[in-house]
């Protein structure tokens, strides 16, 4: 008795092999772009996180004694001034117009050192005490550049009124911030 072979396998090997690459193809697809969604991700926190240490640098700044009165003028080279009309934080040139942050372990893959713009805004007077508004933008970039985040606070300092602010026992009366741009 002779078997009589119909070469059908031929045909649903390669239907097999044809569905099976797909699926693969489709697998290093997914895969490509959830790896790039997890980088994306990274460089939004990495900016977030040093336009947050900028910010807290600059609550520092204020806060201590070194704070000098004086540094707040017109000239805004240096991110500490005095302005009658609001500055945008596209208005700053973040090379020339802020204090940036040293490079440290923590920032120092970045495309831009974390910078900071302090403006003093207005002083109101209460029963025996001063209270001086400040705002301040920060800025942090990613390292690959593709991201900048700009974060704006504003804060109150309260001090004695017969006491310099530089050496005064300040404290914050109001603190907040907000997200500017993403």
């Amino acid at each position: 008795m002779m078997d009589r072979q119909s070469g059908l396998i031929l045909p649903v090997v390669l239907l097999f092999l044809m569905v099976f690459g797909g699926l693969l193809l489709r697998t290093s697809q997914t895969v490509n772009i959830e790896l790039l969604l997890n980088r994306y991700l990274q460089d939004e926190v990495q900016a977030f996180l040093a336009a947050e240490s900028a910010l807290s640098k600059a609550q520092q700044h204020l806060m201590s004694a070194s704070c000098n009165w004086l540094a707040f003028d017109q000239d805004r080279t240096d991110g500490l001034f005095v302005s009658t009309e609001e500055i945008s934080a596209y208005q700053i040139d973040w090379l020339t117009q802020a204090q940036k942050l040293e490079p440290n372990t923590n920032f120092e893959h970045l495309a831009q050192p974390p910078a900071y713009s302090i403006q003093y805004l207005v002083e109101t007077a209460a029963k025996t005490q001063d209270i001086r508004w400040f705002r301040i933008i920060s800025r942090g970039v990613s390292s690959s550049s593709s991201h900048t985040v700009l974060l704006e606070s504003l804060i109150g300092l309260c001090y004695e009124h017969d006491l310099d602010f530089a050496s005064a026992n300040k404290t914050a009366v109001s603190c907040c911030w907000r997200e500017v741009s993403l």
